[in-house]
């Protein structure tokens, strides 16, 4: 085990926070000839952090977040990007941004994963991915740069009873494969940030030494969600994050709330349900021959796939259906309050502490066999400095964590030693890109081959051999809104006074 590390020795300039690297660097991963750790200690820009003088007091990292959460998400260039949607295992949805895709089949590709509220053209990742697609002529890395929207993110409607978190890896998986089949040999790298950083570091462990990601950075991950959980009872503005938050996720819920009942769950059930047979609709007025051609359910054997399936027909899950509703009914949600009672229980566990202690991404740190380099503030109101998981870093051949005093929560508003940044203001997008700047001048081996197959069961699915889990199903952007059942019809009523006009619109039936 290796102990706590400063990157520099010599003394850097008053006012600048020397970085603390934890990392094995006694055993560190190999990557060609040289090391993660060695990759990670040779990047000027981990010499030292000077938050900007705003942000340098006892607040300052509350101050950095609500600055980062304030910018609005870049408008991207039409011209350069191209949406695709696709279906996953469970008949949710997403999409993705791929940018610059007329370049060389081999030419890089870099996944961005967003956190909580965001969508593929947040701030906190737009300024690391188009300096990273700028040609390497104009100082960029010349890569194909492509962007997540997760469930019921940007534009995108639910369409199956399942909320985005951590511990959702085969959407990430699922869209990974995607690119993979497209681009068979191309390096692909992984940059998540917040959420999305969970997602990503769950990700990579969850696939090992079979993961096709040839590096990832992550910037204020959430590595472990029950102190975070703990940290939002500490102060009046931590409460204030708990309910801004939530009611994102409330708001998401309420907008989605068809997909939530029990008809359209119950017709949903037909198609995820490896035994049962094509139902004759899941819209009423429309067939499964004319809506969901491709989509209807072939019966297979258990035997196919050791992964559970998805199963929403049994009293148990709605049940679970009927207390979400309740739940959301009582009015608006802190996200505490959202991720105990709608989002463990939808995901298919027992308690909320089962489900904060299993999506958290610190458990998957042992299992990672890419490099990985996490960037933490230690006064990140999501994530306090203390509860960082700097035990897991130590042991670890291939995760690095630069820990800095001040950047709050996916702010790092500053500069490094030498006063440079990013070209959005940001140190930690000059972070990331020297990251994978010097990944690239280390010239790594290839990832094992991703082999991307058709799914037996149904035609028009595909998945990375051996993970049926995580299939896949390309689809029109309109398609998941032909998906949504119009809602049972209700004949409408009329609230009626009861002076004597009121009573006497009553009987007349008015």
């Amino acid at each position: 085990m290796s102990a706590a590390f400063s990157k520099s020795t010599a003394e850097i300039p008053r006012g600048y926070s020397r970085i603390e690297l934890c990392h094995n660097h006694k055993d560190s991963g190999q990557v060609n000839n040289t090391t993660v750790s060695e990759i990670a200690r040779s990047l000027l820009s981990l010499d030292g952090f000077r938050p900007r003088w705003w942000s340098r007091g006892s607040g300052g990292g509350h101050l950095q977040t609500m600055a980062s959460s304030m910018q609005s998400a870049k408008k991207a260039d039409s011209q350069d990007v191209k949406t695709e949607n696709i279906m996953v295992a469970d008949y949710g949805n997403i999409s993705f941004d791929l940018g610059f895709f007329e370049r060389h089949p081999n030419t890089a590709i870099a996944v961005f994963v967003h956190g909580i509220g965001g969508e593929a053209t947040s701030p906190y990742n737009e300024g690391l991915a188009r300096w990273m697609a700028k040609p390497i002529s104009e100082g960029g890395l010349g890569v194909r740069v492509v962007k997540l929207n997760l469930r019921g993110c940007r534009d995108l409607i639910l369409t199956a009873p399942q909320i985005h978190h951590a511990g959702e890896v085969n959407d990430l998986g699922a869209a990974i494969a995607k690119i993979r089949a497209e681009f068979k040999t191309a390096p692909i790298y992984l940059v998540g940030s917040s959420l999305g950083a969970g997602i990503a570091m769950n990700y990579l462990g969850d696939m090992g030494e079979d993961s096709p990601v040839t590096a990832a950075f992550l910037q204020s991950p959430v590595h472990k969600f029950v102190e975070s959980a703990e940290g939002f009872k500490g102060s009046a503005i931590h409460w204030i994050y708990n309910k801004l938050l939530g009611g994102f996720f409330t708001k998401m819920f309420k907008d989605n709330q068809r997909v939530f009942e029990d008809d359209y769950v119950s017709a949903l059930s037909t198609l995820t349900s490896p035994t049962s047979t094509p139902p004759s609709s899941i819209r009423a007025t429309c067939s499964v021959e004319n809506l969901l051609e491709g989509l209807d359910s072939v019966s297979i054997s258990s035997s196919d796939s050791p992964h559970r399936y998805v199963q929403y027909d049994d009293q148990a899950a709605l049940e679970t259906l009927e207390r979400v509703r309740q739940a959301i009914a009582k009015g608006k949600l802190t996200l505490t309050g959202f991720s105990n009672e709608v989002v463990a229980p939808l995901a298919g566990y027992d308690t909320p502490e089962e489900f904060k202690i299993t999506t958290s991404s610190a458990r998957a740190i042992p299992n990672v066999r890419v490099p990985v380099l996490c960037v933490n503030a230690c006064d990140d109101p999501l994530m306090k400095g203390k509860d960082l998981p700097r035990s897991e870093m130590y042991a670890s051949p291939w995760v690095v964590m630069a820990t800095t005093p001040k950047g709050g929560h996916l702010g790092f508003s500053g500069t490094g030693v030498d006063g440079q940044s990013g070209p959005d203001g940001r140190w930690s997008t000059r972070v990331g890109f020297e990251w994978f700047r010097a990944i690239q001048d280390a010239n790594p081996s290839p990832r094992p081959a991703h082999e991307v197959v058709p799914w037996i069961a149904k035609p028009g699915w595909f998945h990375p051999r051996g993970r049926p889990e995580m299939r896949y199903m390309r689809v029109s952007k309109e398609f998941p809104h032909m998906m949504i059942p119009p809602a049972p019809y209700t004949p409408p009523t009329l609230k009626h006074s009861r002076s004597p006009f009121g009573l006497l619109r009553a009987r007349l039936g008015l």
